[in-house]
């Protein structure tokens, strides 16, 4: 991607936030193993791939990192069905940041 090129060629660590429209992990959603997600926006398994190879690149979910285990901790709930006082939501929203800020610089993670 141009943001992992633009940080290689000029080793400048990167803070990526915001709205991703990807539930990265089971952990991510309410609803695990439902039959429509891998065919649902955000939930589909190129989309959890291609978030998984920024990971790969060299980048940290700094949520997840802090709290890998953590259920229920979503960003997004569905107003219509009236989701959100049940907690039944999705994490799309991320605070993702270069391995070398989450390690003090040494690049080990």
């Amino acid at each position: 991607s141009t943001m992992q090129h633009k940080q290689k060629q000029q080793n400048i660590p990167v803070i990526w936030l915001g709205d991703l429209n990807v539930a990265h992990t089971a952990l991510d959603v309410w609803n695990d193993g439902a039959k429509h997600l891998p065919k649902s926006a955000g939930t589909t398994p190129e989309e959890r791939d291609s978030f998984q190879r920024q990971l790969d690149a060299g980048y940290v979910d700094v949520f997840r990192m802090l709290h890998p285990e953590a259920k229920g901790q979503y960003s997004y709930w569905s107003q219509r069905a009236g989701n959100r006082p049940p907690n039944k939501g999705l994490r799309l929203d991320y605070f993702v940041g270069s391995r070398s800020l989450m390690s003090g610089g040494d690049g080990e993670g």
